[in-house]
């Protein structure tokens, strides 16, 4: 399974022209899930394992300027967290006590997309309360959500 997530687009439809057997075939691709909170934006995102589709994605004169690669299931480094040394103090991010209503979010890799997704999914948090990365982290913690692929 890959993620793709757009580049300065809250949600976008796109064709896709898929090759098969000599045949072109379009197909349309939905990145959903984008929204503006406090004048922050949070870009959609589009999921598929269709390989015909990812070829096309990532093939397109588009790619890594409309969307980009955020998640691949099949990638070692998507799969684990970056083992660079991090200056902030650690926050136990075990979610033992977590209720059924926790969240993971695998295809966030980035402080700033962290802070987008805490703005959108908690209701009245302030920009303010999340401008670093340990902020984040303890905000994330005390509302059941993580950020499994979150770098250093």
């Amino acid at each position: 399974m890959k993620t793709y997530q757009l580049i300065g687009l809250k949600s976008h439809m796109h064709h896709v022209d898929i090759h098969q057997d000599g045949k072109s075939i379009t197909k349309l691709v939905e990145f959903k899930g984008g929204t503006r909170s406090q004048g922050n934006l949070v870009p959609g995102t589009f999921k598929t394992d269709d390989p015909d589709i990812i070829k096309s994605l990532e093939e397109s004169k588009n790619f890594n300027k409309k969307w980009k690669l955020i998640f691949d299931s099949n990638s070692p480094q998507t799969k684990s967290t970056s083992k660079a040394k991090n200056t902030e103090p650690e926050v136990n991010l075990n979610v033992d006590n977590a209720d059924n209503d926790s969240k993971t979010f695998p295809e966030v890799t980035t402080g700033q997309e962290a802070k987008q997704i805490l703005l959108k999914e908690i209701e009245g948090l302030k920009v303010s309360e999340v401008n670093s990365k340990k902020q984040i982290l303890e905000v994330a913690h005390k509302n059941g959500i993580s950020f499994p692929n979150l770098n250093a």
